[in-house]
């Protein structure tokens, strides 16, 4: 098939981040200890390689910036 396999990070700010987690109510894990701890790996994350910023992109978008890194 000849593809070539990339790491990507999916990131997000705060405010995005805190609106997608209390939307989420199908994930058990999903409790404000985990809250904590995901918002302060936020900055760690921003710093990986080939990260895409998903605040306040379409699911498509996303797919696309994917597609294209």
């Amino acid at each position: 098939m000849n593809l070539d396999l990339i790491s990507v990070t999916l990131f997000c700010d705060e405010e995005t981040l805190i609106k997608r987690w209390n939307l989420d109510d199908k994930c058990e894990w999903r409790t404000d200890d985990w809250l904590k701890v995901s918002l302060k790996s936020l900055k760690y994350f921003k710093t990986l390689e080939n990260v895409i910023d998903t605040s306040n992109i379409s699911i498509e978008e996303i797919c696309d910036k994917i597609y294209n890194s």
